[in-house]
């Protein structure tokens, strides 16, 4: 059987050499070398998976947990730790049961991958960019690359007749009218050209009256000099007029590699490429290209986060060109974009924090990714439903709120009984605490946001998305560090005009010991102004920002400051609250949410439901995860589970 693997990341390199056991596999890698995300996975450390039990792996996985639980049983993180382990790499476990090379270089990771697959026999195309997978009339499929195909792996294979080359990285066994046979260098030239040249052309003859320089001059074919002409940094009319410009600028070469003229048998070269794919000879354009056919395609194309890496959500347009439905994507371990002015804190880590997420949850609550985090395949004009059955969001085309109620439109109040809600700036929450004016805290009589049972709005329901105690950080206009990172992946497809965060600065005292405290710092500075009191309670830079959403003058003296202020004070520290407007954009996101549609693969091999020997590996799922492991982990179980399906059918 012959499989091509769409994608060199860590599913597919899993997928190839798993497969590779039995079968003959190519992987097809768009980028200059395999696994280049992985070279910045955990800032370069790589964290390779979580050593956690499955119940508490799959508690930290978002989306398609029950889809994994076969792959993860029949590759556990207690494997791709013995399977590194086996190729002789020393592995540490960290805070949070990470896993991470003893060195600390993802390197390292890397070249255990690499052995992998040469022990297995996995063939590797390097640059080689998929443009289209098509399925041919007796059930096999053919791969059509960018600029057209090939078939050689770093050296020139099945040439056009025309040509007859087969080098292996460098000039080799040249037409009989050239004689040319170099070894990292120029060799044999033919007799009426013998140049002797720097570094570069091998004795042979001796030429009269010329010295090698570098850049070279021009020559004539005797062996002699052109008056009046210029060096350049390349070899010019050499010998024989059919072997001209070999290694000329202008013309059309690249790296190691020479490509045939079809009209006149002559080489042309160029340090660029033209009508070429990696280190591999490309037939010329006017030529239609040729389709490689395989009998089965692993798509492990990645999603579309880090496009530097070479993701660009191919996968996805494969996987919908074959009938498969796409859960459209959205950002998944992101920073959140917030309403608030947040930039006087930019750079602020805040650490032993609670990070928490209150949704306000309606009838018709959304289910989908939020429109303003989403990004279908169809961006990439490729069509794209979502929600089975063709059905509109919300269902039965009911508008939100339900009654094809407007909300919060023409001044009307929302919610009823006259309570108005973040409108004109009027008060919100009774007893004069403003809500979204002046960031002011937000919550009743001073209260917790969405806790106590507090209504929010009154008849409403408040669900808590998330809460996890840890690190945070401000960037520019939004949140970010580990806590909103995985705060994000529980709220991308919630619509956002229905969420808060609340950030508990002092988690470890309750109310009544914070106020406490609060007062021990009061009495210690009675006489100085407010802004200068909150030293010894808070970071230097988040000061101003408190004092601002508390509403308290900074200049007020300390000893003026009633019992209110500081309940608001403490109120303040407890539940500090952001408006999220949307996530980062998914290019930057560490992950990519959504993919292919879970229902239409087989969990137990990877394959599609609707097309024989079609597989879908890592994020082309999907599957996403927090952060800890549990992402890479999740790519290899499924490359495993792959590989292993495509190995039993030999």
């Amino acid at each position: 059987m012959r499989v091509a693997v769409i994608g060199g990341g860590a599913s597919g390199v899993m997928a190839a050499g798993i497969a590779a056991e039995k079968a003959e596999v190519v992987i097809f890698e768009k980028n200059d070398k395999l696994l280049k995300k992985l070279y910045i996975t955990g800032k370069g450390r790589c964290n390779i998976t979580n050593a956690s039990d499955g119940a508490e792996f799959l508690s930290n996985v978002v989306r398609g947990g029950r889809f994994l639980f076969s792959a993860l049983k029949g590759f556990s993180p207690a494997d791709t730790i013995e399977f590194f382990r086996g190729y002789g790499l020393d592995l540490k476990v960290e805070r949070g049961n990470r896993v991470f090379p003893k060195s600390d270089k993802s390197s390292d990771i890397i070249k255990v991958f690499e052995r992998f697959l040469n022990e297995k026999g996995a063939e590797i195309r390097l640059n080689c960019d998929v443009s289209e997978i098509k399925k041919t009339d007796d059930g096999r499929f053919e791969i059509i690359l960018k600029n057209g195909n090939i078939k050689p792996q770093n050296s020139f294979e099945n040439y056009p007749k025309n040509g007859n080359i087969k080098p292996q990285n460098f000039l080799e066994n040249y037409p009989k009218n050239g004689n040319i046979k170099p070894q990292n260098s120029l060799e044999n030239y033919p007799k009426n050209g013998n140049i002797k040249l720097q570094n570069f052309l091998e004795k042979n003859a001796k030429i009269r009256g010329v010295e090698p320089r570098n850049p070279f001059e021009n020559y004539t074919g005797n062996g002699e000099k052109k008056r009046g002409t210029e060096p350049r940094n390349s070899i010019e009319n050499y010998a024989r007029k059919d072997i001209k410009n070999v290694f000329s600028k202008s013309q059309n070469f690249t790296g190691n590699h020479a490509q045939k003229d079809a009209k006149n048998g002559n080489l042309k070269s160029r340090n660029s490429l033209e009508n070429f794919t990696g280190n591999s000879l490309q037939i010329p354009l006017e030529n239609p290209p040729i389709p490689e056919v395989f009998d089965a395609v692993v798509i492990a194309a990645g999603g579309l986060s880090y496009p530097s890496t070479g993701s660009a959500g191919a996968g996805y347009k494969f996987a919908e060109s074959f009938g498969h439905k796409i859960v459209p994507l959205c950002p998944a371990l992101s920073a959140v974009k917030v309403l608030e002015n947040v930039k006087s804190l930019e750079g602020l880590s805040l650490k032993n924090v609670l990070a928490a997420a209150y949704y306000f949850e309606s009838d018709a609550d959304e289910k989908e990714p939020n429109p303003a985090n989403s990004k279908s395949v169809k961006d990439n004009k490729t069509p794209s439903k979502y929600a089975k059955n063709n059905a509109e969001y919300p269902k039965n085309n009911a508008q939100y709120p339900k009654n094809n109620a407007e909300y919060a439109k023409n001044n009307t109040e929302y919610p009823k009984n006259g309570t108005e809600y973040a409108k004109n700036n009027a008060e919100y929450a009774k007893n004069n605490i403003e809500y979204a004016k002046n960031n002011v805290n937000y919550a009743k009589n001073g209260g917790e946001y969405a806790k106590n049972n507090t209504e929010y709005p009154k008849n409403g329901k408040i669900k808590e998305i998330f809460s996890e105690f840890g690190e945070m950080l401000f960037t520019g206009d939004s949140l970010s560090g580990p806590l909103i990172l995985s705060m994000s992946s529980r709220i991308n497809r919630l619509d956002f005009n229905a969420l808060k965060i609340c950030i508990d600065l002092k988690p470890a005292l309750s109310k009544e010991a914070l106020d406490d405290r609060i007062l021990r710092d009061f009495k210690e500075f009675a006489n100085k102004n407010f802004s200068n009191a909150l030293d010894g309670l808070l970071p230097k830079s988040l000061i101003p920002y408190i004092i601002e959403v508390t509403g308290i003058p900074p200049s007020l003296k300390v000893n003026e400051i009633d019992r209110a202020k500081r309940r608001i004070l403490v109120e303040t520290l407890k539940n500090l609250t952001f408006t999220p407007v949307r996530l980062a954009p998914i290019e930057n996101a560490i992950v990519t949410s959504g993919g292919a549609e879970l229902s239409e693969i087989n969990p137990k091999t990877m394959e599609s439901k609707l097309v024989k020997n079609l597989f879908f590996v890592g994020e082309t799922l999907d599957i996403d995860a927090l952060t800890g492991g549990f992402n890479l982990q999740i790519a290899m179980a499924t490359g495993y589970a792959c590989g292993k399906s495509i190995a039993e059918r030999e």
